[in-house]
């Protein structure tokens, strides 16, 4: 009962939630439903091409994570720079991410283009589903360049409560992604065939339009975005360390969460190509149904690490506790509303073969009773303890449990025993349990509001 006074109504609170909420919902909503668009397409090709697809982007959300590991480590600063109004040192962190952002996604594109074969080999066996992954992989390696600097400068615009603008470019990127898809998967309105090359040449296609219009919009409605090669790069080596003390632990729980969940796809891979599709369909479903948590966490970084920043410490902590509470109730209403659905979600992917489904629904059903749970560390981890500055617990307390506990029970499993593939994912969410025990700790504790801002602390 303790918890339900922090859901009581305040106007100015829940009128700045919903402004910064709002577009980055509305972004997930599409970029979800165009990607659940998308992975309907894709199954049409049948289950290898769809178990090809889906392993391959095993890689590229490794990638993808630690990027957003870069941006949400230079969102960190940017949020409490923004509280403060030092608008000279929110350009030096944009500047600082790009250069993280550019390097380490030039380098794993490298690796994706030129050692694909290798890559692959640790998720699946050759054969069918190995050659559509090889042909997906190196076709979209180049996109990583692009998201880096998209990620950057939308993590500008959304530190500055612009969130409408990365909202609007995001949304035209996947417009752009599944009509490409649409015409090249396919085949339709007279255009090429192309099976798994198109859908990755949509992709890669997509990608520079979001980078570009993120870049547009960071310089023309941003002042951290709109910054010379001067101010972007004229950090010393004060500021460095400063920044790499706090963000390089986001880019390394990023890094090492991206890689564990890459470990947990080559075990399910070695279940066979209906259980790889199995757990397609889930994240597809998951991320579509979970969405509105998604944005409150994003939200709540911003919010959290404004207050932070201007040094009302107090209002942040009190921001969180109602921003946590909020979360965890709306996961139980959306878990309720998709197990009530939860045939007429599943009905879309009716292309792919009875025992995919059977499967990828049990797992979907334990996903929903953990769905408070994993809401809560979401919210936790990503939203709060990083806003906070306290970077090295969330690092902990997000990579400890997943390598030392879910991982091995997981490969005991797959390996020593025939478990089904719905009680191998029950085994990862041994780490959601104790991550939620843990968090919860550092949460009471107040600990992890810490001000990285000068003007806060003088």
């Amino acid at each position: 009962m303790r918890l339900l006074k922090y859901l009581k109504w305040d106007k100015v609170f829940f009128k700045n939630v919903m402004f910064i909420t709002l577009p980055i919902l509305m972004q997930s909503i599409v970029g979800q439903t165009l990607h659940l668009v998308d992975n309907v397409m894709v199954s049409q090709l049948g289950d290898a091409a769809y178990a090809g697809v889906a392993q391959a982007n095993r890689y590229t959300m490794v990638i993808n994570v630690m990027l957003f590991g870069v941006a949400t480590g230079s969102s960190i600063f940017l949020a409490q720079y923004w509280g403060s109004k030092e608008i000279s040192e929110m350009k030096k962190s944009l500047g600082l991410g790009l250069v993280w952002g550019c390097s380490l996604a030039f380098l794993m594109g490298l690796l994706g283009f030129f050692a694909t074969d290798t890559i692959i080999s640790l998720f699946l066996q050759r054969g069918e589903s190995f050659n559509q992954a090889v042909i997906y992989l190196k076709t979209i390696s180049p996109a990583f360049i692009m998201s880096a600097i998209s990620n950057a400068y939308a993590s500008a615009l959304k530190s500055e409560e612009k969130t409408k603008y990365p909202m609007i470019a995001g949304i035209i990127s996947m417009v752009v992604n599944t009509i490409l898809n649409y015409l090249l998967i396919m085949g339709n309105f007279g255009f090429p065939k192309w099976g798994v090359f198109g859908a990755a040449l949509a992709t890669l296609i997509a990608s520079i339009a979001g980078m570009a219009i993120n870049i547009y919009f960071a310089f023309s409605k941003s002042l951290s975005g709109k910054a010379n090669f001067k101010e972007l790069f004229s950090f010393n080596k004060a500021f460095i360390n400063k920044y790499n003390k706090t963000a390089s632990p986001v880019i390394l729980t990023e890094t090492l969460w991206s890689l564990g969940t890459a470990v947990y796809s080559i075990f399910y891979g070695m279940r066979g190509d209906a259980a790889v599709a199995a757990m397609g369909v889930f994240s597809t479903l998951d991320g579509l149904t979970f969405i509105i948590i998604y944005a409150i966490v994003s939200a709540t970084s911003i919010i959290v690490g404004k207050e932070l920043g201007a040094g009302n410490k107090q209002r942040a902590e009190l921001y969180a506790k109602r921003l946590t509470t909020g979360t965890v109730t709306f996961s139980v209403v959306i878990a309720l509303i998709a197990f009530i659905f939860r045939y007429l979600l599943f009905s879309i992917f009716s292309n792919l073969s009875k025992t995919t489904l059977d499967y990828a629904m049990v797992i979907f059903i334990i996903s929903l009773s953990f769905s408070w749970m994993r809401s809560f560390n979401s919210v936790l981890i990503v939203g709060i303890l990083r806003a906070g500055g306290d970077t090295v617990a969330s690092l902990i307390i997000d990579v400890a449990f997943l390598w030392f506990v879910a991982i091995p029970l997981l490969g005991l499993g797959t390996v020593f025993t025939a478990l089904p593939i719905s009680i191998l994912y029950l085994l990862t969410l041994s780490d959601e349990v104790l991550k939620f025990i843990f968090g919860m700790r550092r949460f009471v504790s107040g600990k992890w509001a810490k001000t990285l801002t000068q003007r806060a602390l003088e």
